[in-house]
């Protein structure tokens, strides 16, 4: 809930306490701000749920990691150049490929697909 509401937050944040944003189970009226955590809520899950170490070692890892050398690329190709409007969710499938459509009889015919 903490992640949508902070989505919506974005949106509306003139309107935070004006916005009705549902109805609880009686028919009173729910508004962001009677849902939004406080600060000490937030740090308070935080305390409890974040383990520092984890970032401590990943920190250590990325620090300590040897660079990786840039290798030269052969007879590469583009594959799509797309211009800044055109993101990820434009290009990618929703779902699964059909396996008879143009799509999966083009990756099969050149053996990215199994059979």
């Amino acid at each position: 809930m903490f992640n949508m509401c902070g989505k919506y937050s974005t949106l509306i944040r003139s309107s935070f306490e004006c916005s009705k944003t549902g109805t609880d189970p009686t028919g009173k009226n729910i508004y962001l701000n009677d849902i939004w955590p406080s600060r000490e809520e937030v740090h308070q899950v935080e305390e409890e749920h974040v383990i520092l170490s984890m970032f401590k070692a990943l920190k250590e890892k990325i620090e300590t990691k040897e660079p990786v050398a840039l290798q030269s690329l052969e007879n590469a190709h583009v594959l799509l150049y797309l211009g800044d409007s055109v993101t990820t969710d434009h290009i990618s499938p929703a779902g699964s490929i059909a396996k008879n459509s143009a799509a999966a009889k083009y990756l099969m015919n050149r053996g990215f697909w199994g059979t």
